[in-house]
């Protein structure tokens, strides 16, 4: 995950981070978004696993 604020070259050097780990196999990513104001806006994602 990274902070889409940031261009994209400095995402490899921040300190804070979360990893996501999942096994291996097949995932749904189901996804949504919402724009509370003008300036701000969020995107989610959910890793929901295949049986």
């Amino acid at each position: 995950m990274f902070d889409a604020a940031y261009g994209g070259t400095e995402a490899g050097t921040l300190t804070d981070s979360a990893v996501l780990g999942l096994a291996g196999g097949p995932y749904r990513v189901d996804s949504a978004s919402t724009d509370p104001d003008d300036l701000r806006s969020f995107r989610m994602h959910r890793f929901a696993e295949m049986a």
